[in-house]
């Protein structure tokens, strides 16, 4: 699970930007319970909560879809780093420092990631230059009192590498030391060497994170949803009982695969009607050419979030809820918020601020991104303003309090 993560010099965010998902204390006067508890995930070893789930919020162009990028981008260079490092590193600062300051190519892109692995926190440093990696550490929290398993500064008076390894760190250590070039993390090649906590990260790091937006949904789940159901007759009762809470007609569905040579997916949609007796009739409909945009959204969502929660995944989500009315979108939040069993944890992005209520979302799940006049972005969480019980969060943010709006000029 991700508790936090930290970057800076990251396309439109100059200065650092703070993300946590890390709970604050939101109890209940009365009962002296947290609120909505079914939107936390309990740490017990660690005394504290998660959040299920968080959604940020801004104007066009102020950075909300930069958030998830920068967060995919960390992700994708340790991921790159172990499939090429023995081949001279993948390098990512050109398409990404922040531009919008000409000093700020002579600066590193830093990134920090804070998670838990098999229970167990983490927090990964790591800074990348123009021709190098500048700074790379790892620390792991057994008690409060942080372990550095190793960490690497690149030195410009000495022109080399600075190390240190805790003796806790096992493994050719050494060896890893000399095979790894200034483009490579050290993570990344000790994967590859398989020292066994690298290893670990590394994994992790591979097969948590997963980005949906408007051009990946449609592509991948489609398949996906499909296949589930034609496999699995509880999938599709699932999803049958989801669509019939949410009021769609559909009773049923009629999956076939074309065994042709691009295995073309075909799909009917059972709906109930009346004949001319006025008697029960039922009649077929091509999933993909007589369903509505809406109608197809909500099913993908419903194969996103069966996928995300039995595997607890970290789902980026940009633009969530386009082609779907709010009453759905909220539905398919309180649906996954509600489900304890996983470990699953959504990040998106939204314009829908009829999302923004109390009775959806706690104050620390909700982000603000502002951009400055040159463009550069902010990020605030909601629980850091003042807030009272009786405000309308849509209302007070609508009204600019908490910035994150467009600022609409009279021509």
């Amino acid at each position: 699970m991700l508790l936090y993560f930290k970057t800076s010099n990251n396309l439109s965010f100059d200065k650092e930007i703070y993300f946590t998902t890390v709970a604050g204390k939101y109890k209940n006067k009365e009962t002296g319970k947290e609120d909505l508890p079914h939107n936390l995930i309990p740490i017990e070893k660690y005394d504290v909560n998660l959040l299920r789930s968080s959604v940020i919020y801004g104007a066009n162009a102020s950075g909300k879809s930069n958030l998830l990028k920068t967060i995919l981008t960390g992700v994708n260079f340790i991921q790159s780093n172990h499939f090429q490092s023995t081949m001279g590193g993948y390098w990512i600062f050109d398409d990404n420092y922040n531009k919008l300051n000409p000093e700020n190519v002579k600066r590193p892109i830093t990134f920090t990631f804070g998670f838990l692995v098999n229970d167990v926190q983490f927090e990964l440093n790591f800074s990348i230059g123009k021709e190098r990696v500048i700074e790379e550490s790892l620390f792991e929290y057994r008690t409060q009192k942080p372990i550095e398993h190793y960490s690497r500064k690149y030195n410009e008076q000495s022109k080399i590498y600075d190390w240190k390894f805790s003796k806790y760190f096992l493994g050719e250590k050494e060896t890893v030391k000399s095979i790894t070039n200034e483009k490579s993390l050290y993570l990344s090649v000790g994967a590859v060497s398989n020292l066994e906590i690298l290893t670990k990260i590394v994994k992790w790091f591979e097969e948590k994170f997963i980005l949906f937006d408007e051009h990946s949904i449609s592509e991948i789940d489609d398949e996906y949803v499909f296949n589930m159901m034609d496999e699995n007759p509880g999938a599709k009762k699932i999803i049958l009982d989801r669509l019939k809470i949410a009021d769609f007609p559909i009773i049923d569905f009629i999956i076939k695969n074309k065994r042709g040579p691009y295995q073309e997916l075909e799909v009917k949609t059972i709906h109930k009607t009346v004949d001319k007796n006025n008697k029960e009739a039922f009649v077929e409909f091509d999933y993909f050419t007589n369903e509505s945009l809406g109608t197809q959204r909500f099913i993908q969502w419903i194969g996103v979030w069966m996928n995300i929660l039995l595997t607890d995944k970290i789902a980026l989500i940009d633009e969530f809820g386009t082609s779907m009315h709010t009453l759905l979108t909220r539905y398919l939040l309180a649906d996954f918020n509600e489900t304890l069993e996983s470990k699953a944890q959504l990040i998106l992005t939204a314009h829908d601020t009829n999302l923004m209520t109390r009775e959806l979302f706690r104050p620390d799940q909700i982000w603000i991104i502002e951009k400055d006049t040159l463009g550069n972005s902010s990020l605030q969480a909601l629980s850091e303003f003042k807030l009272s019980k009786d405000k309308d969060l849509e209302k007070t943010y609508l009204q600019g309090v908490y910035g994150g709006i467009p600022h609409l000029k009279n021509i």
